[in-house]
């Protein structure tokens, strides 16, 4: 698995790389047809009303943006129940990006193909759902950031959300605007983390 994360995958990793992700690809969409039928797709949410209120009349976490991505097994309604709990513990309005789930096994499969490359059709969508999200929020919260109006874009993962949070910021950070970004507004925070790493120094915290 090692040439899917250094820099010179060598001789091995520069032939079979691209060739192995395709066949991956295709033998995920040959034997797991159900979980490409019956999924659910990858939402976002944003806080709910009562959040943004009740947040708005305690002025709290104004010049805060909170996301939450969720991991493995979690339908939409245990990701929200999460996102509440969150809500209550910090006080801040979370939006939610909802990775759905497949069952644990498929769910299994996405982890792998997050950690490794292969077999990868499935997890691509959430990683890409999520860097748009990140760059709507850090577009959007850089407008109002100054020495005297700090600004917050906190990213909460859990899971396999952190496998897909670190693709996320690698891939993001090789664009030159929303990587200043990260680094200047960008606080992430992976609980029960499996990734397979995330690069010191493309966030702020």
């Amino acid at each position: 698995i090692r040439y899917w994360y250094c820099s010179d995958p060598g001789i091995f990793g520069r032939l079979f790389r691209t060739p192995l992700k395709i066949i991956g690809n295709i033998l995920q969409i040959m034997f797991f047809p159900v979980s490409f039928l019956f999924a659910e797709p990858c939402m976002y949410h944003s806080p709910s009303y009562e959040q943004v209120v009740e947040a708005r009349e305690k002025i709290i976490g104004q010049n805060e943006t909170w996301i939450y991505i969720n991991g493995v097994a979690t339908t939409k309604d245990i990701a929200n129940a999460n996102r509440e709990l969150l809500y209550e513990i910090f006080g801040r309005p979370v939006h939610l990006l909802h990775n759905p789930t497949d069952n644990a096994l498929f769910d299994l499969i996405e982890c792998l193909a997050g950690k490794t490359g292969l077999f990868e059709y499935r997890e691509i969508k959430p990683r890409e759902q999520l860097k748009n999200l990140l760059r709507l929020k850090l577009s959007e919260t850089n407008k109002n950031c100054n020495e005297r109006n700090p600004q917050k874009v906190v990213l909460i993962a859990h899971s396999q959300g952190t496998i897909i949070t670190a693709n996320a910021l690698n891939e993001l950070s090789r664009e030159a605007g929303v990587c200043q970004a990260m680094k200047k507004m960008l606080y992430v925070y992976n609980f029960a983390n499996c990734s397979h790493g995330m690069e010191n120094g493309i966030v702020k915290h």
